[in-house]
């Protein structure tokens, strides 16, 4: 959530920071794949990362909870 507020203009920075470098949920590689996968698919790359990470760190639940947390927050300020 924290990264969806404080990132205005792209979030890929901070979300690398924080998944490997801060929290260390997941190595370069793996974000480098994620982050390639993402690109392919429409939409945010950061947000369709984030979704296919969901799974990984918190089960079926988790891609839900990272789209929200993402989206809702800008979404109500806006």
């Amino acid at each position: 959530m924290t990264i969806g507020l404080t990132s205005i203009g792209g979030a890929a920075g901070p979300f690398r920071h924080v998944l490997v470098v801060q929290r260390r949920w997941i190595s370069e590689g793996e974000l480098a794949e994620l982050y390639g996968l993402g690109q392919a698919l429409p939409g945010a790359v950061v947000v369709n990362v984030a979704v296919l990470l969901g799974p990984r760190l918190a089960g079926a639940l988790g891609s839900l909870v990272a789209l929200a947390g993402l989206i809702i927050p800008s979404m109500l300020i806006a």
